[in-house]
């Protein structure tokens, strides 16, 4: 056999390996290219097995995760055809005049915001666009209003201490949140999700604790995303065989 790391390897060279799993050899190539082999054919049988199952593992539990993702997206959108649908009959009906049916605001309790821990202003920060969202918040210094009143300590008195200076200083919730993450978000955060991530095994946890954290982490460094092929080798080294 050719130099592993330049070439596809034959099938014939892995009799160990089970019709499904070359074929799942055959995927981690066309994803990852030929650089999946790299250090592959020197392994012992059974450490090649464990790995192309790793792969196998994260594949399933990734599916499982897009096909709930798309089924709850199909039902919203069910939903809001057949609410569509209900409204356009209730209009063409000239013997029925009725109030169109309209979603009322829902009113959200968000956490406050003190500026102590600048790790979880990314996910206050969606968390606040959710509650504007949910509550039907448009307007543009009512939600800056909303914005203030959950923040609280040092978070704070920064923010008053500029409206108090320029009364209307921030204009919108989306200059408000430029503002918060050039303050209390860390220049390095991005980094330390990048290198947390990378350094992530599942050790002891189960192997859904372990693929929860990842995606949390993966979504704290949302502004610099790893490529499909880093997170994928990742995951596959973490988990515990």
């Amino acid at each position: 056999m050719e130099d592993s790391g330049s070439r596809l390897p034959a099938r014939q060279d892995f009799p160990h390996l089970s019709d499904a799993h070359w074929a799942t050899l055959e995927k981690m190539a066309s994803l990852l290219g030929e650089a999946a082999f790299a250090g592959f054919p020197n392994l012992p049988a059974e450490q090649q097995r464990a790995r192309v199952e790793r792969f196998d593992k994260y594949e399933s539990s990734l599916i499982a995760h897009v096909s709930a993702t798309a089924q709850e997206a199909a039902r919203a959108t069910m939903r809001a055809e057949a609410q569509s649908a209900a409204q356009a009959s209730a209009t063409s009906t000239a013997s029925f005049v009725a109030r169109p049916t309209t979603t009322k605001p829902v009113k959200m309790s968000v956490p406050t915001f003190d500026g102590k821990d600048s790790d979880s202003l990314v996910f206050w920060v969606r968390e606040i666009e959710i509650a504007l969202s949910a509550g039907q918040i448009y307007d543009a210094r009512a939600q800056v209003a909303f914005a203030l009143s959950n923040l609280g300590g040092r978070a704070r008195a920064w923010a008053m201490a500029r409206e108090t200076a320029t009364p209307g200083y921030f204009t919108s919730w989306s200059f408000m949140e430029q503002e918060l993450r050039s303050t209390f978000l860390l220049a390095n955060v991005a980094y330390r999700h990048r290198s947390s991530f990378l350094r992530c095994k599942q050790g002891k946890r189960s192997l859904q604790d372990y693929v929860m954290e990842l995606h949390n982490l993966e979504a704290a460094m949302a502004g610099a995303p790893l490529s499909e092929d880093v997170k994928v080798t990742v995951f596959m080294d973490g988990v515990r065989t």
